[in-house]
């Protein structure tokens, strides 16, 4: 089969939405093994893009029929965003592109219909913030009011939520429960929030009080309040509100409020909030007649400010948030040149990671009585301990002086300087000997020489007990030649080794048998296997070991390209057989469903791993 052209598709899920809602964007790169990202078109002026993820479209379809086996290879990659516009309109897409084998390919521009909420004046959604400017790890409130005009008529005391039958009010609200924006954190989760709101109703006709929000029912984890929908019904407020007519109406307020943290200097954008469903309007002959409405807040934009460089002290370690400081010495006496242990720590809320070791090196009162060394830090729960090592250098001390360490605390606003308290120490000079108090070692024993009038041969009877006093070299020259055959043989392991260390094909091929078997053992000892990863394990560590030998590329082996490698080796025939059947059962197992083969793939696995390296250790 000729190899495809590569095409890269554009599609969105929807043409037309309301103002507040979004569309998903998808572009999908097909008959591209290893694509590079698509580069999307500039469209931040309209839309507020976020990335959703991307995965591989990759797979290998096997047909055996009549005993005559093919094989379909498909090749391809997914990459969805999500778009929210900025405002109402019409608004064509720019093709994305991408550069593949250089050739830049393009896709097709998509248009979006983005429609205005009609006008009307019985449901109002509004969203604000207590702060739209903050710091990182300053904490703001966005707080979401639905204001929903009274029922007409004798029924205006009733809740305006509870006449829309088993169909009640739905809102999106995704700030709630969907994944924060980066950079964004929040002590509340939507249980905290959402719990306490759940509405239990006394009738047993399906009717209904409240809001259905985001979707989340009762089959899920609310399940035991026994009904096909789950409502919240937030506290009420009863206001009015002026028309556009300049009249007055009545209106039940709903509120819900979440705090939420930035973590980083980047802006977020807390997004709008939707509100669909059937509102009561008008009564007539004893029946309320109702309308069909959709409303839309506004995306609420959050400004993340830096920390300022006017006022920053030469103190300042980075910290933003609130903290609390402490300093330790060990030991406090000690003598002048002695090692001792500075431990500062510095725990709280806020940016732990960016805490950098207080400049103690800076501090004239520190570096004119002590010897400082650079610190070791090291992260404890809420906070990081920052250790110095220290020598005195002159008794004249009678106290480790404090350490002013700043941080820019967001509540306040400000920086703020804390300083710990000076630690007392005692300091003693160093010991000094005289030199009558240095003494050598004990002399060792020695005998008195004697002079001898008899003669050379007056105390030996034999000349067997004189001995040569000339130089014997054999016995040197063996002891040389040992230590020169033990130096060389030394240099030439030392040169293999590194040799070895610098050849990654050496590296790989020494590798090879345990990465094949640690890998099978993973997928076979985890609770999560499934039948797919049962097959696809085995031939994989398997495919892995051929390629790891012969130093070929693993990704995208076929068995044919794996019969192959072990041909080129002078693998036996017979265990080429074996392995083509092997992966040819792995394939089987996993497109066929053949979960009784699966089982068994595995231990022959094993076997032939243990096989395929005894055999190609001695041929590459």
């Amino acid at each position: 089969m000729s190899a495809q052209e590569p095409q890269l598709a554009v599609e969105v899920d929807r043409r037309r939405i309301f103002e507040g809602e979004s569309v998903r964007y998808r572009v999908t790169l097909e008959n591209v093994e290893n694509p590079a990202e698509p580069t999307l078109p500039e469209i931040d002026n309209n839309f507020i893009v976020e990335r959703l993820g991307n995965q591989t479209l990759n797979s290998r379809q096997i047909t055996i029929i009549n005993g005559r086996r093919s094989e379909v290879v498909r090749f391809g990659h997914q990459y969805d965003f999500r778009l929210t516009p900025k405002a109402a309109g019409t608004y064509e897409i720019p093709p994305p592109t991408v550069e593949v084998d250089g050739v830049l390919l393009e896709g097709t521009a998509v248009s979006v219909e983005v429609r205005p909420p009609a006008d009307q004046e019985t449901v109002f959604v509004e969203m604000s913030a207590d702060r739209t400017a903050v710091y990182p790890m300053q904490s703001f409130t966005i707080s979401l009011t639905i204001a929903v005009r009274d029922l007409p008529g004798e029924l205006s005391d009733r809740s305006p939520l509870s006449v829309q039958g088993n169909q009640p009010v739905s809102v999106r609200i995704p700030w709630l429960d969907e994944p924060l924006p980066d950079g964004l954190d929040s002590d509340q989760t939507w249980r905290d929030i959402l719990e306490p709101l759940i509405h239990r109703s006394d009738s047993f006709r399906g009717a209904t009080d409240g809001f259905q929000i985001n979707n989340i029912g009762s089959q899920s984890v609310f399940s035991m309040f026994g009904r096909d929908v789950t409502t919240f019904l937030p506290p009420a407020k009863r206001t009015e509100r002026t028309l556009q007519d300049g009249s007055m109406a009545a209106f039940h307020e709903y509120q819900l409020q979440r705090t939420f943290t930035p973590q980083t200097t980047a802006d977020v954008t807390i997004g709008a909030v939707i509100v669909k469903g059937t509102f009561a309007t008008e009564l007539a002959g004893g029946r309320l007649n109702g309308e069909e409405i959709y409303a839309v807040s506004r995306p609420l934009p959050i400004r993340v400010k830096e920390v300022p460089t006017e006022g920053r002290p030469s103190t300042f370690n980075g910290g933003i948030g609130s903290f609390q400081t402490a300093a330790e010495l060990s030991p406090t006496t000690a003598a002048v040149g002695e090692p001792m242990t500075l431990s500062v720590r510095m725990t709280g809320r806020g940016t732990i990671s960016d805490l950098q070791p207080p400049k103690i090196a800076e501090i004239p009162e520190i570096t004119q009585h002590f010897r400082t060394y650079d610190a070791t830090t090291e992260s404890v729960p809420n906070g990081k301990v920052f250790t110095f090592g220290l020598r005195p250098l002159t008794s004249n001390v009678q106290e480790f002086p404090p350490i002013p360490i700043s941080w820019f605390d967001v509540q306040q606003e400000q920086y703020v300087t804390q300083t710990t308290p000076a630690i007392p120490v005692s300091i003693t000079e160093a010991q000094q000997l005289a030199t009558s108090e240095i003494i050598s070692g004990a002399p060792l024993p020695r005998s008195e020489l004697r002079t001898s009038d008899s003669g050379l041969f007056a105390n030996h009877s034999s000349l067997s007990e004189l001995k040569s006093e000339n130089a014997q070299l054999r016995p040197w020259l063996v002891t040389w030649s040992a230590m020169i055959l033990v130096w060389a043989a030394v240099v030439v392991g030392v040169r293999i080794v590194s040799a070895r260390a610098g050849d990654p094909a050496a590296g790989r091929r020494q590798a090879a048998r345990s990465t094949a078997l640690n890998r099978l053992s993973a997928a076979v000892n985890s609770d999560h296997a499934d039948a797919q990863t049962a097959s696809e394990v085995p031939a994989s560590a398997v495919k892995g070991l051929i390629a790891d030998y012969r130093n070929v590329s693993t990704a995208g082996m076929t068995s044919a390209d794996a019969g192959q490698c072990l041909a080129e080796a002078g693998v036996d025939e017979n265990l080429q057989q074996r392995v083509q059947q092997f992966l040819n059962d792995c394939d089987a197992a996993r497109y066929g469903g053949d979960s009784n083969r699966a089982d068994e793939l595995p231990i022959t696995a094993r076997q032939l791993i243990s096989e395929l390296a005894a055999a190609l250790e001695k041929r590459c």
